[in-house]
C-alpha cells in the first residue's frame, strides 16, 4: 500500500473515533473538504496513536468492508441536504415541508452515526487499550473544543442583538 494510501486511511479511522458524534453534520458540509486546519489536526493525531503497519492494514480492510455503505449514505445525505435547502430556500414552504425535509436528513443521519459506531468497535478490537485511551482522551478534547466554540458563536450573537437591537 502507497505511504498516502495508508495516511488516508489511518486519517479517516481518526476522523472516525475523534468527531464526536453528529460533529460532521453541525459543522456543515462546507467544512468538510477544507486543507489545513483539520488535516494537520488528523495528522498530529495519527503521530501520537503510533499504528503498527499491521494495525494499518486491519484498519483499512475494516474501512474497505463498509467502503460502499459509507459512500452510499453520503449520497444519500448529500440528496437530503439539497432537498432541505430547497425546501428552506422556498418563500412559499410550509411548516410540514421544512419537518418532512428534515426528516428526511435525520434518517440518513442516524444511519451514519449507526454505521460510524460499527467501525468504531471493529477498529478499537484493533487498537491496543493504550491506544483505545488515547483516542478517548483526543475526542474527549475535541468535544470541549467543539462545545466551546459553539458557546463563543452564540455570544457572539447576543453581544451583535444588543448592540444593534433598539438603535
Amino acid at each position: 500500500m502507497r505511504r498516502t494510501g495508508r495516511f488516508a486511511t489511518t486519517a479517516l479511522v481518526v476522523a472516525i473515533l475523534l468527531l464526536p458524534l453528529g460533529a460532521q453534520a453541525r459543522r456543515g458540509m462546507g467544512q468538510m473538504g477544507k486543507r489545513g486546519g483539520n488535516q494537520q489536526h488528523l495528522q498530529k493525531c495519527l503521530q501520537q496513536l503510533n499504528l503498527t503497519e499491521n494495525q494499518k492494514q486491519e484498519i483499512a480492510d475494516i474501512l474497505t468492508k463498509h467502503k460502499a455503505e459509507r459512500e452510499a449514505l453520503m449520497q444519500r445525505m448529500e440528496k437530503a441536504r439539497e432537498n432541505l435547502w430547497t425546501v428552506m430556500s422556498s418563500d412559499s414552504s410550509t411548516e410540514g415541508q421544512v419537518r418532512a425535509a428534515w426528516r428526511k436528513v435525520s434518517s440518513v443521519k442516524e444511519d451514519m452515526l449507526v454505521l460510524r459506531h460499527k467501525e468504531k468497535r471493529e477498529v478499537f478490537k484493533v487498537l491496543t487499550p493504550e491506544q483505545q485511551k488515547q483516542i478517548k482522551e483526543m475526542a474527549g478534547k475535541a468535544r470541549v473544543r467543539a462545545n466551546s466554540m459553539r458557546r463563543e458563536r452564540e455570544r457572539m450573537i447576543r453581544d451583535w442583538l444588543r448592540g444593534e437591537v433598539g438603535k
